[in-house]
């Protein structure tokens, strides 16, 4: 895997929306798919396969789990389903591609201008409140 591949799968400060559960949260969703990663890394062609697919499922479910009854995630859960559908198809080094391209381009971009939208949001009207 390549350096800057591996960089988009750690969780920097500047994800952080100040959101203890969401961030959290978010946290989780970059150690699965790191996780999925470092199965690429197993000597063993089966193990590898069975392994990825149990990954690839705990990540589609903790996206869905997050991203539940939220209009605006509805994207990027179809996002991760067209990712699980090619699975069959791709490489070891596309999937990694793929994974670092969905993370990077998909969750990371969703944390870092949606979730900090909403918490800006959330924040200007609670002291709206408080006057």
């Amino acid at each position: 895997m390549q350096n800057n591949d591996q960089e988009i799968l750690i969780w920097r400060s500047e994800y952080n929306i100040n959101n203890f559960k969401i961030d959290s949260e978010h946290q989780k969703l970059f150690a699965i798919a790191r996780e999925a990663i470092n199965v690429t890394k197993l000597k063993d062609d089966i193990e590898i396969n069975t392994k990825l697919k149990e990954i690839i499922t705990k990540l589609f479910d903790y996206v869905n789990y997050h991203f539940k009854n939220k209009e605006i995630h509805e994207n990027i859960v179809n996002t991760i389903n067209e990712f699980v559908k090619q699975l069959a198809t791709l490489s070891e080094d596309s999937f990694e591609k793929e994974l670092a391209k969905l993370i990077d381009g998909t969750i990371v971009h969703h944390i870092v201008q949606e979730d900090k939208k909403i918490i800006s949001w959330l924040k200007a009207n609670s002291s709206q409140n408080d006057s």
